[in-house]
């Protein structure tokens, strides 16, 4: 077994995803829509596991056919809460997460519109009134959609929760929804910086997720933390008491309070990763242990995007490629 769980939690973004079988990592994504993988993972490493988040399954919408949740919303919310049930079953120290059922427009803009008045942000809104009407005991990450090219459209699912008197103050967690299929970083970052502003017009304090955006935004995100996150201690002064990462994070943030989720790790990489595991061209995983070796792969260039290049280093070191470590991340880049 690979432990990571120490280097999870001292990269400045949290980051959610469903790991190899045989690599500890402590912050997990389950799916509704496929659990069984997410389940048999948590079922071996539950004890260790310290958040879960539990996915309300929107693939089912890149089907341009699918219009709505089988059952709509409030059956799946039922399906996520039972869901959420097993997991906390098998997670019993873990907090667990669940996804308020939302409609994206990423997947085939407007295609999940009812009407120019009642959009997929609409839709999304009313999802989550009757989830926290509904199921207010329940740990709900509240979703947040936007219109698909208009990051500022994210704006007008803040202001339909304040319009109808949502309990800001009652929910920690929201996930900037709209974010998996865009290419460009900046988009991506343009928008949680709206969300960001929005959500501080009504609470002091919160956590964002962002729904399997592109790896290219953590650079973005890491300095949105930072502008956003800085506690009172000047900045020159924390900085002169310790040159060790870890210390400077401790010291200079209040907290890290932005997530990212994805399982993109198998997908095909760099010809040089590939040459790694025996071959010389490109493509997706094929076996649990090229698993392995792309989730590792994908942590380094995680590691690297946060500035964090020690820990980048480190996690080579668990496949033996240590050695190879500046070469790999400039392979990794492309």
């Amino acid at each position: 077994m690979i432990d990571l769980t120490e280097i999870a939690s001292k990269l400045p973004i949290q980051f959610y995803t469903l790991p190899p079988s045989s690599v500890l990592w402590p912050y997990v994504l389950v799916n509704c829509h496929r659990p069984e993988y997410g389940l048999r993972y948590l079922k071996r490493f539950g004890q260790y596991i310290r958040e879960v988040i539990v996915d309300s399954g929107v693939e089912i919408f890149r089907n341009p056919s699918v219009k709505d949740y089988p059952g709509g919303y409030w059956t799946q919310a039922k399906r996520v809460i039972a869901l959420g049930r097993r997991v906390k079953a098998l997670c019993k120290n873990a907090t667990v997460w669940l996804t308020t059922p939302d409609y994206p427009d990423d997947y085939h803009p407007r295609n999940l519109w009812l009407s120019d008045k009642v959009t997929n942000i609409e839709r999304t809104i009313e999802s989550v009134f009757y989830c926290v009407i509904n199921y207010p005991s329940e740990n709900w990450l509240i979703s947040l959609q936007a219109h698909y090219g208009d990051p500022y459209s994210v704006l007008r699912s803040i202001e339909l929760l304040a319009a109808h008197d949502f309990w800001f103050e009652d929910y920690e967690y929201y996930a900037v929804a709209l974010t998996c299929q865009y290419k460009s970083p900046k988009i991506i970052a343009k928008e949680v910086e709206v969300a960001i502003k929005g959500l501080r017009c009504c609470r002091s304090t919160f956590r964002l997720h962002l729904f399997g955006p592109t790896i290219r935004v953590v650079p973005y995100l890491v300095n949105i933390q930072k502008l956003s996150g800085v506690s009172s201690m000047s900045r020159s002064s924390s900085m002169t008491h310790s040159a060790n990462p870890d210390d400077l994070y401790r010291r200079h943030y209040v907290r890290r309070y932005i997530s990212i989720d994805s399982t993109a790790y198998t997908k095909p990489v760099s010809t040089l990763v590939s040459r790694i595991i025996g071959a010389e061209k490109r493509f997706s995983c094929k076996s649990e242990a090229q698993r392995v070796i792309y989730f590792i792969c994908y942590v380094a260039r995680l590691c690297e995007l946060c500035g964090r290049y020690d820990l980048a280093a480190e996690v080579l070191k668990t496949i033996g490629v240590e050695h190879q470590y500046g070469k790999l991340l400039q392979f990794l880049k492309g």
